[in-house]
């Protein structure tokens, strides 16, 4: 049984009064100052009473109040309840800072292996399409070799497909299920002929070894691979 706080379903009737871009717009504009409905209306292609309904909505919900003013009525915000707000995706921010960082180390002992280091700090995930992936190696040589990847599918948790635009490579990263387990399966297309050598074919089986190492460390059930 899931158990709803006062401040969870508080939020939940901010995000819901929220989801409208004309009350969207309305915060926004009540950001910079109270002022009136009719003043609030300018902007929109809309009649008044219905960005009327859209300031009423957002005063049930207690986002906004209304004073009167004389003959006017002004808007203005409620500070709490958007600071409120604030500090909930203030909250969400650090949490997915934090993981990211722990994803910068993983991916950091993946990709170095055995055969290099990553540089610190060098790990940039943007996990989308079209978003990229970066980061830089130190070899033996102890030269520096920056690595970026764009991602060109994102299919969680079945299909990961990305390419890097210096070379051409296209790598394609498939999880199928294996009885308990799950199968990785790399292919990777367009290799140009200095990759396509026995050093680098071990290279790539000695970061599938070291991704089952992370693996195992952060999980209770430990991969295997099949060689």
């Amino acid at each position: 049984m899931t158990t709803t706080t006062a401040r969870e379903a508080s939020l939940d009737v901010a995000f819901d009064a929220l989801a409208h871009p004309v009350r969207r717009a309305i915060i926004r504009r009540l950001a910079r100052g109270e002022t009136t409905v009719g003043e609030l209306a300018e902007p929109f292609d809309l009649m008044h009473q219905a960005v009327s309904r859209h300031v009423g909505i957002l005063r049930d919900r207690g986002l906004i109040h209304r004073r009167v003013d004389g003959q006017r009525r002004p808007c203005r915000l409620d500070i709490e309840r958007m600071q409120d707000i604030a500090d909930w995706i203030l909250e969400q921010r650090r949490e997915w800072e934090s993981r990211l960082a722990r994803l910068d180390g993983l991916l950091a002992a993946f990709w170095g292996g055995d055969h290099a280091t990553i540089r610190p700090g060098s790990v940039a995930v943007d996990l989308r399409v079209g978003g990229t992936f970066q980061l830089e190696t130190v070899g033996a040589d102890g030269c520096s070799y920056p690595l970026r990847f764009r991602y060109g599918v994102v299919d969680p948790p079945r299909l990961l497909a990305f390419s890097a635009p210096d070379s051409g490579i296209l790598t394609e990263v498939r999880l199928e299920p294996a009885g308990a387990g799950t199968t990785v399966v790399v292919h990777q297309r367009r290799l140009p002929p200095d990759l396509r050598t026995e050093q680098a074919r071990t290279g790539l089986s000695g970061m599938l070894d070291r991704l089952a190492t992370v693996v195992a460390s952060a999980t209770t059930d430990s991969p295997r691979r099949e060689p």
